[in-house]
């Protein structure tokens, strides 16, 4: 009874020494994300300075967690450099090859998120857990010859166990068995990530089933595989959980947005980033923690199975080079972390939304005016600006007096995709309802529709009384004239792919017109030509200056461009990176540009819509 006694206290003592390393970890852990995002913007600055391109979200998150990874390398290695022995030197080079591995997937897999079902990133996590499955199975041989076959049944549940997870990360089985679950029960919501937390359940009950049983022997005998082991436990239920909880905290970052931003003042920095599309952060995270405990498995059974070699090891004084080094990494990691978080401080503190100098950005509106994924912006004398708020089905007008709605009263607005304005009223296209609507001042009326020959209306700009209409998915240029005569017209050009702003010049009596697929800016002569004139990552709006000059949204830069017609483009402002999401603009009579930024909506970005006005651009 008292042996007994003594071995349940010495087994808490062990479980106690657990939760103390691993709390360590996560404090670290929480560190370094932490340290990343106060450091890396002045990163991802530099990168785009250097290759003149872009960088999109996916990228800052996958250099974000490489960030993360070697900076957790670089402890560790100064701890193993000072204190560990063989066994903690064979952990830190599993993970450094881990590290390697991720860098390789990071940078060669440029087509898929990490997210996707396609990714890369599933290759190495199933690698890892068939390899946990052989160190099992080669476990449970040596067990069952020495002691049994009931004796090493532990190991050949924990290898089959690995085998279906490594299975099913290559041949997407839980996937299918949420699809077949949603078919059966007619559930209309999302039932993959119920089946991974019961995977996680069951797991967990047959584990516990048998260290309850064998925990004794597991914790003393094998303490640093036991340890690795829960490691990967808790890494892969902190996975799940975010995996299931996304919707959850996106709801609740965006909740915060909406309070801190009712201050015109207050400016979302670039520290924010590395959560501003909520889903795709914590579902790559999510994917590296899968990753990350599918190695942690592999290594436990290793170390299981190599124990005694690992064991071999004579006690030796820590040579003065191993201090000198230990000493070395800590002194690396903490100069270069503290430089970069002073590098990037104008942007982790900056005082507007913009990092062009010289100009003067004012907030109009935002989530409390009512503005949700707000699009396409135009500007008449008369009218004032016109707002298309396309997530909240509706159209604002901004005036000296302020921002107002339009009057609906029949609700014929529910998908604003772009508007334009002239003396005669304001025009809105809504794409679901397949429609052009005018309102003027005897109310709103629909001037085109489907029956018309309009599919799914988009840009619209107005030219001499007619009505220019692009329609993405039909990849066409219509004109619809005052005696409601509708011309199709679908340009060929390579580059001619998802047409999305569109802008007239009355005075050459030419049309504009941006795609932000192929990144082409064109002109074009209705049913006769297009030609590229220029080209950007990912242009927006368009609006087409007195000079013949553009002002262009890039939603790839999140800043403003002058393009000019023989191709050059200045770059006239750059916004924030978390205010990236450029959408519409515009220039009122006075000279002041009206620029949206919109939510992300299709991104789950948890940043509100925007309405700025932009002073002091020489235009």
């Amino acid at each position: 009874m008292i042996e007994q006694e003594s071995s349940r206290h010495e087994n808490m003592k062990i479980i106690a020494d657990f939760i103390v390393r691993f709390a360590v970890f996560a404090i670290l852990f929480a560190l370094a994300v932490i340290a990343m995002s106060f450091g890396f913007p002045w990163v991802f600055n530099q990168l785009e300075n250097i290759t003149s391109t872009p960088l999109p979200f996916e990228g800052t998150l996958r250099i974000s967690i490489l960030g993360i990874h070697a900076l957790l390398l670089l402890l560790a290695g100064a701890w193993v450099l000072a204190r560990g022995g063989r066994i903690h030197a064979m952990i830190w080079w599993a993970f450094f090859i881990s590290y390697a591995i991720l860098g390789f997937i990071f940078f060669g897999d440029t087509t898929h998120r990490l997210l996707e079902e396609f990714s890369w990133i599933r290759y190495s996590t199933s690698a890892f857990l068939i390899l946990a499955f052989l160190c099992g199975l080669a476990v449970f041989v040596r067990t069952a010859r020495e002691a049994g076959v009931l004796r090493g049944a532990f190991w050949l549940v924990l290898a089959v166990g690995f085998l279906y997870g490594g299975l099913d990360e290559v041949m997407e089985i839980h996937e299918a068995i949420g699809r077949f679950l949603q078919r059966m029960f007619s559930y209309s919501g999302e039932v993959t990530d119920y089946v991974t937390v019961g995977y996680a359940l069951v797991a967990g009950a047959v584990i516990f089933f048998f260290i309850r049983a064998k925990i004794g022997e597991f914790f003393t005998r094998y303490r640093m595989s036991a340890y690795l082991f829960l490691s990967g436990i808790c890494v892969y239920v902190f996975s799940t959980l975010l995996d299931t909880l996304d919707v959850f905290v996106y709801a609740k970052m965006r909740s915060l947005a909406h309070i801190l931003t009712v201050d015109p003042t207050f400016v979302m920095s670039d520290a924010w980033y590395l959560l501003w599309s909520v889903k795709n952060s914590l579902n790559g995270f999510e994917e590296v923690f899968e990753h990350t405990a599918a190695l942690l498995f592999f290594i436990a059974l290793a170390a299981v199975l190599f124990d005694g070699s690992l064991k071999k090891e004579r006690e030796k004084k820590i040579a003065q080079w191993n201090r000198t080094a230990s000493a070395s990494a800590l002194a690396v990691c903490a100069l270069t972390t503290a430089a970069l978080v002073v590098l990037s401080l104008p942007l982790t503190f900056p005082r507007s939304v913009i990092i062009t100098k010289g100009v003067r950005v004012t907030q109009l509106a935002s989530k409390a005016e009512g503005l949700f994924h707000a699009d396409d912006l135009a500007f008449y004398p008369s009218q004032g600006v016109i707002v298309a708020n396309e997530g909240g089905g509706s159209v604002y007008r901004l005036k000296d007096q302020g921002i107002a709605r339009i009057s609906d009263p029949k609700n014929m607005i529910r998908d604003p995709d772009s508007v334009a304005a002239s003396e005669r009223g304001v025009f809105v296209s809504d794409g679901n309802a397949g429609t052009i609507i005018l309102f003027d001042k005897q109310g709103g009326r629909i001037i085109a529709s489907r029956a018309d020959g309009l599919v799914h209306p988009e840009g619209i700009a107005l030219a001499r009384g007619d009505v220019y209409i692009l329609d993405e998915s039909q990849k066409s240029l219509s004109r619809f004239d005052r005696g409601g005569k509708l011309e199709i017209w679908k340009p060929t050009h390579p580059e001619w792919r998802t047409p999305e702003g569109i802008a007239y010049d009355s005075t050459a009596g030419t049309i504009y017109i941006t795609d932000d697929t192929s990144g082409a800016v064109f002109r074009a002569t209705f049913g006769e030509k297009v030609e590229k004139i220029a080209g950007l990552p990912s242009p927006e709006d368009i609006e087409v200056l007195d000079d013949g000059s553009m002002l262009i949204t890039d939603t790839a830069w999140g800043a403003l461009f002058r393009v000019y017609q023989d191709g050059r483009k200045d770059k006239l402002v750059q916004f924030g990176r978390m205010y990236r999401d450029t959408q519409g603009v515009t220039v009122d009579d006075k000279g002041s540009v009206y620029v949206i930024t919109a939510d992300g909506f299709a991104s789950t970005s948890f940043m509100p819509s925007f309405l700025f006005r932009i002073d002091d651009i020489r235009l």
